[in-house]
C-alpha cells in the first residue's frame, strides 16, 4: 500500500502517487500537502469532474437522500418492514434486460408486509399556484413508472417531503400512487432545468401513511 500525494497548483488539483519511502521523498511535499496512504486505484476526485460523485453538489439530490433516511425511520415506527432496492447497473439488471429498449425507472424501496408496494422517496418544494399549494413530478418520471408497474404488475407510490431550504420536513409526508396519475387530469407545466412537470395539488395527496393502509 503506497501514498496518494495531492497538492492544489493554479485551483487546479494535482495527484501523484507513491509506493513506498523512497519514492515519496523525491516528490514535491510542502505543508499544506494532503497525504493518505491507500491502494493505487484510490484516487481523489474533483467532485465537478467526477462521473460518480458529481450529483452530490446538488443541494436537491442530497435532500433526497436525507429524505430517505426520515422514510426509513417513520415506516419502521409505522410497522412496516422495508427492502431496499439498490440503483446500481447489476441490481437493475434484471429489469433492464426484460423491457429491452422501454425506459423503466425503479423506486427506493419495497413495503414487503403491504403487497410489497414499490415506494419512490422525493423532497419537493410545494409552492402555491392559483391560490392552492402543488409539488411537482417529472412527467418523464411518470412515464417511467409506469412502464416498470407494467412489467411487475405491483403498485407504485410516490412518497413526497415538503423541501424546506433543501431539509425535509419531517412532518409533512404526502402520498400518491402512479394509477392516480394515469385518472386525473392534471396541470402540465415546462420548466426550463427541469423539463415537463405535473403540478400535484397537496390537498389531493395522501397525508403522512394514510395511503398504504388502503393497500392492506
Amino acid at each position: 500500500m503506497g501514498f496518494h500525494i495531492i497538492n492544489i497548483d493554479n485551483n487546479e488539483l494535482v495527484h501523484q502517487y507513491a509506493n513506498n519511502d523512497y519514492e515519496l521523498a523525491a516528490l514535491d511535499i510542502r505543508e499544506d500537502t494532503i497525504i493518505y496512504q491507500g491502494e493505487l486505484h484510490w484516487i481523489p476526485e474533483k467532485v465537478i469532474d467526477s462521473k460518480k460523485y458529481a450529483i452530490w453538489a446538488n443541494d436537491w439530490y442530497r435532500a433526497g437522500i436525507k429524505a430517505q433516511e426520515i422514510f426509513k425511520k417513520q415506516a419502521k415506527k409505522n410497522n412496516l418492514i422495508l427492502e431496499e432496492l439498490f440503483q446500481d447497473q447489476e441490481s437493475f439488471k434484471s429489469y433492464t434486460e426484460a423491457a429491452k429498449k422501454v425506459p423503466i425507472k425503479r423506486g427506493d424501496f419495497l413495503i414487503r408486509n403491504i403487497r410489497n408496494l414499490e415506494i419512490d422517496v422525493k423532497c419537493r418544494k410545494f409552492y402555491e399556484v392559483n391560490g392552492q399549494l402543488v409539488f411537482n413530478f417529472k412527467v418523464q418520471h411518470y412515464y417511467m413508472h409506469k412502464n416498470m408497474m407494467d412489467f411487475t404488475k405491483t403498485p407504485i407510490i410516490i412518497a413526497v417531503y415538503e423541501n424546506i431550504d433543501n431539509i425535509p420536513n419531517s412532518n409533512n409526508l404526502r402520498m400518491f400512487s402512479i394509477e392516480w396519475i394515469q385518472e386525473n387530469k392534471l396541470n402540465i407545466e415546462n420548466f426550463k432545468n427541469i423539463g415537463k412537470c405535473f403540478q400535484i395539488p397537496v390537498k389531493e395527496t395522501f397525508e403522512g401513511f394514510e395511503l398504504l393502509e388502503r393497500y392492506r
